[in-house]
């Protein structure tokens, strides 16, 4: 690449990763946000929290890469524009293909890491992520079931612990 076209691909790159990182940040809040009810209404830790939405950054990014993409592109040219950057590599008798080419790369380094997500990260997050799930479901119970006291579950189910084993397991478990 020219020395030109290092300098597009720059701005246009910190341009495109500083919008993505920002459209994913405020996506995962919303998310995380929605997420809430792990904490309240299923007992489980913060730690767990974080852990379960944090699985879903990957599902995120694939939806944000394109826009990032595009409005770092917009904004890039829009700055070259405002500069009168676009004049003077015009003036020097460059051609279009030189202003094109870095966000041609661009695009392309976004395509490759968008399909490397979508076909990789995202299959491994999704796997994770139910396994996590199940692992909070199955803490569940042992989390609303308090050691020594008789829980009704739901009426005509009760359940009784008589004691929690140092390796996390219930022992003396009546169930009625």
């Amino acid at each position: 690449m020219k020395l030109i076209e290092r300098y597009i691909f720059r701005k246009a790159g910190i341009a495109t990763l500083a919008i993505l990182l920002s459209l994913a940040g405020v996506v995962w809040i919303v998310q995380a946000l929605g997420q809430i009810d792990i904490i309240t209404a299923k007992g489980q830790s913060l730690q767990s929290y974080f852990m379960a939405t944090t699985l879903v950054i990957p599902m995120l990014f694939l939806a944000v890469i394109p826009v990032a993409l595009l409005l770092g592109t917009v904004a890039t040219v829009n700055t070259l524009n405002s500069n009168s950057e676009l004049v003077v590599v015009n003036a020097s008798g460059a051609s279009n293909r030189v202003v094109l080419k870095p966000f041609l790369v661009l695009a392309l380094i976004c395509s490759l890491f968008t399909g490397f997500v979508g076909h990789f990260v995202i299959a491994w997050s999704l796997t994770s992520l139910k396994a996590y799930k199940r692992e909070m479901a199955a803490d569940l119970v042992s989390i609303l079931v308090k050691e020594g006291d008789f829980t009704e579950v739901e009426k005509g189910l009760t359940i009784h612990i008589a004691q929690r084993l140092p390796d996390g397991r219930l022992g003396g478990i009546l169930i009625s």
